[in-house]
């Protein structure tokens, strides 16, 4: 058995580099299916993490012949808890590794920026999203807005001509 998914941010370590690459091996080797992976919310920094983000995925996806899931939610909500320039951040991504992105809302509490799939995605989102676009032509993009069945269908429909329009 193998687990690639976590519910909060792993340590951005090279411990858990070497983890996560011998389980995509694992992975490859049990499936002929192309892996893409996800980079993941990051609400903290994580006790024991020695790299940024942006490096920590750099150095997976060197070490693993897979696609990148920018999520772009995911990837805000860790500039936000961390500090850092997202315009920054994002230019050292290896954008032409994208082959999925995500775009869902945000929530901000108790100082602290959450993924919340029931709210409309921040301007900033689409702001980001324009400059991977420039870099990448994503095989698929899914707004996730999937936790309330009550989501308004106006900005629904807003959101999808928005991208269409930038595609």
């Amino acid at each position: 058995p193998t687990t690639l998914t976590y519910t909060v941010c792993p340590q951005l370590s090279e411990e858990t580099v070497r983890r996560v690459v011998d389980n995509v091996a694992l992975l490859q080797s049990r499936c002929k299916t192309p892996l893409i992976l996800e980079n993941p919310p990051q609400y903290f920094t994580v006790p024991g993490s020695t790299m940024a983000m942006a490096d920590f995925v750099n150095l997976v996806l060197s070490h693993c012949e897979v696609g990148f899931l920018l999520d772009l939610s995911h990837f805000l909500i860790a500039v936000l808890n961390t500090g850092a320039d997202a315009d920054e951040e994002l230019s050292r991504l290896p954008l032409d590794r994208v082959r999925e992105i995500h775009i869902s809302g945000m929530n901000v509490e108790s100082r602290i920026a959450w993924d919340d799939h029931a709210t409309p995605a921040p301007a900033r989102e689409f702001e980001l999203l324009e400059r991977v676009l420039a870099h990448s032509r994503p095989l698929a993009l899914t707004l996730e807005y999937n936790w309330s069945p009550n989501f308004p269908e106006a900005i629904l429909h807003a959101h999808i001509a928005r991208v269409r329009n930038m595609l």
